[in-house]
């Protein structure tokens, strides 16, 4: 989780960035596998993007969707393309 020091990002939609670690390693691209990618969530405050259990103090996500991938440069547009397509579950 990330959240800009700059003082002038106060009313930015990208103030808080959270991202998932990236998947799979760099060289499961090599052996046949997706490109190494992560997904990601943002928004002006964290309370937008993690609720907390008042009893018990445990965080979660408020929506299980993530944004759109970041993909490493290796590979083509179609080897990117697969992400999306495993993603989704299609051919």
């Amino acid at each position: 989780m990330f959240r800009t020091a700059d003082p002038a990002a106060e009313d930015s939609p990208f103030r808080w960035l959270l991202a998932i670690n990236p998947l799979p390693s760099r060289k499961a691209f090599a052996e046949g596998g997706l490109l190494s990618h992560l997904h990601f969530q943002y928004a002006n405050d964290l309370h937008t993007l993690v609720a907390t259990d008042e009893a018990t103090g445990a965080e979660t996500l408020r929506n299980p969707c993530w944004y759109a991938a970041m993909c490493s440069n290796e590979g083509t547009v179609e080897d990117r393309c697969a992400i999306i397509r495993a993603l989704h579950h299609l051919q």
